[in-house]
């Protein structure tokens, strides 16, 4: 390839190219960045929204009030929101009229008894304390406060004071603080709330098969815990472990409302689009590269075609100089080629002059021999 045309258009056409292909490149980068930070934003505020419904159904019975409720979260996150029941049936919707139909598949399942296969600690049921026990155990509770500064009493979600690293029996104001084993005395509520439980639980254990249940007779729930989320049994058999979970969900499912399924889309009822970057993003991304490199190839074969066309007619020029032609000129406009192209026909006009020098004087040579 000693042709200059091609050996510019070719390095024109490669410089493109590598440009292209940076530029592409550092766009579907910053592309994939937004678009994973998006959907990331998006999955963070779809977590918020089940969180908070999953805390209304383990605070309430029923969903027969929740409609304030509902549409206070799609306000607040700019979404649809719309309740079923397990059949279907739809319970709440916060679009309008003229919505779109739900989508096929639910968001998730709102059931504060199995989240993510745990039970949702705010489900407390017959376990939330009595306005007087939630008055005694926190004047106890202030009493420990003023016996040592250095505590920290948190609530649980039933209402009961705490220590707030749960680990009462290593601390050394225990012994001082003599308030402290009235702190963690079971109420009335609560004898009652254990009491349901450990019935629920001896009747499960009843229910397995004759080997299973001897080898479990006489377990109880243990050991004594003052927080129904982390209510064990001493028997860690897949039995027994079984049927404290069973009995546990049993005994809260009255205090809460049923599982319902969710659905969210936008607010005008179209659901958030996924973009997949290794399909139709790469596609695109690749077509607009094509594109812009043969607008690119174009451009330079053009560029090229001008620039080479002045040295072409500076080379005919030359041929036909060096074959004896002393007429032959160049215009090669401006810039460097311009400058060459001057030079060539100042060169030529120099080599006319003298040539038409020469022939005169051989002319008055000729004459003078002759004379």
């Amino acid at each position: 390839m000693k042709s200059l045309l091609v050996r510019f258009f070719l390095f024109s056409l490669v410089i493109a190219a590598c440009s292209i292909a940076v530029t592409a490149w550092l766009a579907s980068q910053a592309t994939t960045g937004a678009i994973r930070q998006e959907q990331g934003e998006a999955l963070e505020t779809d977590a918020q929204i089940v969180d908070e419904l999953v805390g209304y159904a383990a605070t309430h019975k029923n969903w027969a009030d929740a409609k304030s409720a509902v549409d206070e979260i799609a306000r607040k996150y700019n979404r649809r929101v719309a309740l079923t029941d397990r059949n279907g049936k739809k319970l709440f919707d916060t679009g309008d009229q003229n919505a779109p139909q739900l989508p096929i598949t639910p968001r998730a399942l709102v059931d504060p008894l199995n989240v993510n296969g745990r039970i949702d600690p705010r489900a407390v049921g017959p376990f939330k304390l009595t306005e007087e026990e939630f008055r005694t155990l926190h004047a106890y509770a202030d009493q420990l406060e003023e016996c040592n500064a250095y505590i920290k009493i948190v609530d649980a979600p039933n209402g009961r004071p705490r220590l707030s690293n749960d680990e009462p029996g290593r601390l050394s104001i225990w012994d001082d603080c003599k308030v402290g084993d009235r702190l963690y005395t079971l109420t009335v509520t609560e004898k009652a709330a254990y009491g349901q439980l450990q019935a629920l639980f001896t009747e499960c254990l009843a229910r397995l098969d004759p080997l299973t249940a001897a080898s479990t007779r006489g377990k109880k729930p243990g050991p004594a815990t003052f927080d129904w989320e982390i209510t064990t049994v001493q028997d860690t058999s897949p039995e027994v472990v079984g049927c404290m979970d069973s009995s546990r969900r049993e005994q809260l499912r009255p205090f809460v409302a049923e599982p319902v399924q969710l659905f969210l889309t936008s607010p005008t009822g179209a659901e958030p689009q996924t973009i997949d970057l290794s399909t139709t993003g790469a596609t695109r991304i690749m077509l607009v590269a094509l594109g812009i490199l043969a607008i690119a190839g174009f451009a330079s074969w053009v560029t090229a075609t001008q620039l080479v066309r002045p040295i072409r007619a500076l080379t005919a020029a030359t041929k036909r100089t060096a074959e004896g032609d002393r007429t032959a000129r160049v215009d090669g406009g401006a810039g460097e080629i311009g400058e060459l192209a001057k030079s060539f026909n100042a060169m030529s006009e120099k080599l006319a002059e003298t040539e038409r020098q020469r022939q005169a004087m051989v002319s008055d040579v000729a004459h003078e021999l002759r004379t």
